[in-house]
């Protein structure tokens, strides 16, 4: 399982998400009554949808739903289960069903860096922009050594509420600042500096 953990990191990997997936479906037959697997497992159907990495995008990420149930009918009580499932719902736009479910992820877990950060997304893409900015903040307290993708989902929040300056400075603290460039571009575009725009 842990292994399987440390491959989905490397979010933009087709191979290192095949290969955390053998490893989570390794685990849950080693103990088919650990939930963890089974969200791990769910994630990795939900980064397939999302890169475009499976020939069924729909089915993905109803299979990402279903290992997210099953991960809570394991464990109840674990926050990570919770967060996968509002992941999952997030992207089939059940947006009530998602946030339902990472505030209880939050409940169970409220220090749990990680699933705040990607409450945060959700937030953002249900127009809650000053919530996203709040949890997004706080997980950056709970995580100082926190990814590149955190950068990405608070500079995403500042760029709806309009601070494109703060956008800027976000993304330039990022370690790969390419993953910035779309939004860097529309923040400088939207701040009249069309040369570092088209740059």
């Amino acid at each position: 399982y842990l292994r399987g953990q440390d491959l989905m990191v490397r979010y933009y990997r087709r191979e290192a998400n095949t290969h955390a997936r053998r490893l989570f479906e390794e685990s849950a037959k080693l103990d088919p009554s650990y939930g963890r697997p089974y969200a791990g497992l769910s994630r990795t159907f939900n980064l397939a949808w999302r890169y475009r990495w499976t020939e069924e995008p729909v089915a993905s990420l109803e299979r990402a739903t279903v290992l997210a149930r099953r991960a809570i009918d394991q464990d109840d009580l674990d926050g990570r289960a919770f967060a996968e499932l509002g992941y999952a719902c997030l992207y089939q736009k059940r947006h009530v069903e998602a946030m339902a479910a990472y505030e209880r992820a939050i409940e169970l877990n409220p220090n749990d860096a990680d699933v705040l950060a990607e409450m945060s997304d959700a937030l953002t893409c249900i127009a809650e922009p000053n919530r996203a900015v709040e949890l997004m903040r706080r997980a950056m307290r709970l995580n100082p050594w926190y990814p590149d993708w955190y950068l990405w989902n608070y500079a995403e929040a500042l760029f709806d509420l309009g601070q494109y300056t703060d956008v800027v400075a976000t993304l330039a603290k990022m370690r790969d600042p390419t993953e910035g460039h779309r939004l860097l571009a529309a923040s400088y575009a939207l701040l009249g500096q069309l040369d570092m725009a088209r740059q």
